[in-house]
């Protein structure tokens, strides 16, 4: 294992000292390569993987300080991979990809090997999920058609793609909904499989395109699809009866979609080939490099206890803060009412204010009372939606609300 003495790292924020990017690249001990799917541990540290650099280590670590690579030389089976995940044990699980060197387990000081000869459905790994009931499950090909793994604890148990138990594609990415239903993102459209029988969904049945790159189960267990603009491009969302397809035209960065990834606060976030989109439902606000992204071809998306969302991408790896930066040492005890307002606030503080902001969620200022400081604000000029409010007191302290206008 490499580890790193030291951690630069580049913090931007926008214009409006707003929202703050962290960002993390090769020079700051980041991997070589794509990164192509990043998750945080149970300690809070982030893991990531490559599948693009065979020649160096394509597993990074970073406990917050510094980065951690992990190679072959180390005791992984190879140096590309794109599942991963940590089990209910603590331990970690990657999925060899174009390596063909199968599936990998590491307890913290151990690395366990298993393959097809284990009873993998073959041995590149493309997507590794903890089901329901605590089992894992991984997507597996080789490079026309294979099927999906299970992992009991025990034993290995495949579903081979052989048009009996799935439908001969490749499987890219799976997910799971509460009612034990797989869904699967494959070259030939999207699969519902209950282990019984599977569903083939295609452009004929309302889909953008006929391959898929990603899909998601949301917590309403809708799903979620995306496709690369090769095979027709677009996100595509499924009630349960219809599907509904969203573009460039409805306010995608880009009509490649290549992550998908929902937050603690249902919205959902959607990686493409020219940045990245928060849609909460209704409107999608788009960050590329011009916001501060590393780079506009987004690969993997998840989100720290903190909130921050962590962005993988072909340059490496940005971390958005949402709450634009500010750490609320709770030095300031104010109260903001009414919220959600179509009008007026009023701020209710036991000490005197130095200045009151209003961000949106892109981080630009939308209102700056210093001076003649008036504690009721005018947000009859805001449009609807949600804002962040940070004040200030006459110390320097800073604090902040979400403040919902409607």
């Amino acid at each position: 294992m490499k580890k790193l003495k030291t951690l630069v790292f580049l913090l931007l924020a926008s214009a409006a000292w707003g929202q703050t990017w962290t960002n993390y690249d090769t020079n700051d001990g980041l991997i070589v390569g794509i990164i192509s799917n990043i998750i945080l541990d149970d300690q809070g540290n982030a893991w990531c993987v490559d599948w693009m650099d065979g020649d160096n280590p394509g597993i990074g670590n970073f406990d917050g300080t510094n980065w951690s690579q992990f190679s072959m030389m180390d005791g992984a089976s190879g140096n590309r991979f794109q599942g991963l995940i940590q089990d209910a044990d603590g331990d970690y699980w990657f999925g060899s990809f174009l390596d063909e060197t199968g599936l990998d387990r590491f307890d913290g000081n151990t690395w366990t090997n298993y393959t097809t000869a284990d009873g993998l459905a073959a041995n590149n790994v493309s997507d590794i999920i903890l089901g329901n009931g605590g089992n894992i499950w991984m997507a597996c090909w080789d490079g026309a058609a294979s099927g999906i793994t299970v992992f009991d604890g025990t034993d290995f148990n495949s579903f081979l793609a052989d048009g009996n138990d799935l439908p001969e594609l490749a499987i890219r990415r799976l997910d799971q909904t509460s009612e034990d239903v797989f869904w699967l993102a494959t070259t030939g459209g999207v699969v519902s499989f209950d282990i019984i029988s599977y569903t083939l969904y295609t452009t004929m049945d309302g889909l953008s395109a006929d391959a898929f790159e990603t899909v998601l189960v949301d917590d309403q267990d809708g799903v979620w699809a995306g496709a690369d603009i090769g095979a027709g491009g677009g996100l595509n969302h499924f009630d349960g009866t219809d599907w509904t397809i969203y573009t460039e035209a409805d306010g995608l960065p880009n009509n490649s979609v290549r992550a998908l990834f929902q937050d603690a606060e249902g919205n959902l976030w959607i990686g493409t080939n020219g940045g990245i989109a928060r849609f909460d439902g209704t409107d999608f606000l788009t960050y590329t490099t011009s916001d501060g992204l590393i780079g506009d071809q987004v690969r993997a998306i998840t989100q720290d206890v903190d909130g921050n969302i962590w962005i993988g991408t072909w340059d490496g790896i940005s971390v958005l803060n949402p709450t634009l930066g500010v750490i609320d040492n709770q030095q300031i005890e104010w109260a903001m009412a009414p919220n959600p307002s179509n009008g007026y606030v009023q701020i209710n503080t036991q000490q005197p204010l130095k200045r009151v902001q209003i961000f949106d969620v892109l981080g630009r200022l939308q209102l700056d009372v210093s001076s003649d400081l008036d504690r009721q604000l005018d947000v009859t000029a805001l449009s609807a939606g949600s804002y962040w409010v940070v004040v200030q007191d006459q110390q320097g302290n800073r604090a902040f609300k979400q403040l919902l206008v409607r």
